[in-house]
């Protein structure tokens, strides 16, 4: 069974989240932290949420994502803790949060232009986790 943990979003544009979540799925691969994932040790298999989440904040220090006031949710708070023990600690423009899903506010509405009614404010990239 697989579970949705955290949300990261915010990013400028399509191809920004596109390219996050390439790296974030292939670490090892990713030119901006393979050498950085290749020294962490004590994580597990790389699709295990103990090393994702390691990644992730990794990831938050490297450019291009630094450069990103990105938004991380937490879906619950039930991994939160567990699977931040050796963590660095993120930028301080990088904003954390605990909610559910619903709790997003994904859509930016300007009152004064319908046309932009329901258009995302950034872009937004799932993951999920096996239990």
């Amino acid at each position: 069974m697989r579970e949705m943990v955290v949300i990261v979003h915010g990013f400028p544009n399509k191809q920004a989240a596109l390219y996050f979540e390439w790296s974030w799925q292939n670490p090892h691969n990713s030119k901006p932290i393979r050498d950085i994932v290749s020294k962490i040790r004590g994580v597990g298999h790389r699709n295990l949420l103990k090393a994702k989440i390691r990644y992730l904040f990794e990831m938050m220090h490297v450019n291009p994502w630094n450069k990103f006031p990105l938004h991380i949710q937490w879906l619950t708070d039930k991994y939160h803790s567990d699977n931040l023990v050796n963590c660095p600690i993120l930028p301080s423009y990088i904003n954390v949060s605990i909610g559910t899903f619903e709790d997003l506010n994904m859509y930016d509405y300007d009152s004064s232009d319908e046309e932009s009614e329901g258009i995302p404010h950034g872009n937004i990239y799932l993951t999920s986790v096996q239990k």
